[in-house]
């Protein structure tokens, strides 16, 4: 050390340096591990409640659960049911060889309704959001696609695909 640089000056540069170091680490794992981001896991299931001759009752599942340490606000939630009925089966073209859905049973643009203007999911909470349609049994194979966007418009999406007369088809489990 040299002669003019004390002891005490000396635990002050490694206090200043060790705040330093500090506060580089701090930002560094803010930035890497973002703990005010949200962290949600979207589901889709679906299953089938009754039949009679015509139809199916589906009962669909979209459920979320928030990993995260805020709550998560979704505003706009829509369910897209597609089918393939009594026509051949067929690559859905510009999609190398995924099926092709050819049939839209029903699109409901936003299931959130006005007055809620969003929902909410709580951290550590799985939210489930139930709608019950129908499905006529013409169709053998039918796709469940959910889409929400989150707060930066980001979609997020989740599928699933099931027949319907096939004894298969299991519920999400309860929470």
């Amino acid at each position: 050390m040299p002669e003019n640089f004390t002891l005490g000056e000396f635990d002050s540069l490694l206090a200043i340096l060790g705040a330093i170091s500090a506060g580089v680490l701090s930002w560094y794992t803010w930035i890497r591990e973002r703990p005010l981001e949200a962290r949600i896991t979207f589901m889709v299931d679906a299953h089938v409640i009754a039949t009679n001759e015509q139809n199916h009752i589906i009962d669909c599942v979209l459920a979320f659960e928030n990993k995260g340490n805020t709550r998560v606000k979704i505003r706009s939630l829509s369910l897209t049911v597609r089918g393939i009925a009594d026509k051949p089966w067929q690559y859905w073209e510009g999609h190398g060889n995924r099926l092709k859905f050819a049939d839209e049973i029903f699109k409901d643009e936003n299931l959130i309704p006005d007055v809620w203007k969003y929902m909410f999911v709580d951290p550590g909470v799985v939210q489930q959001f139930r709608y019950t349609t129908l499905v006529p049994r013409s169709y053998q194979v039918v796709l469940i696609y959910g889409k929400f966007l989150h707060r930066n418009r980001d979609p997020h999406t989740a599928q699933k695909i099931f027949a319907p007369e096939s004894p298969a088809t299991t519920p999400l489990p309860s929470h």
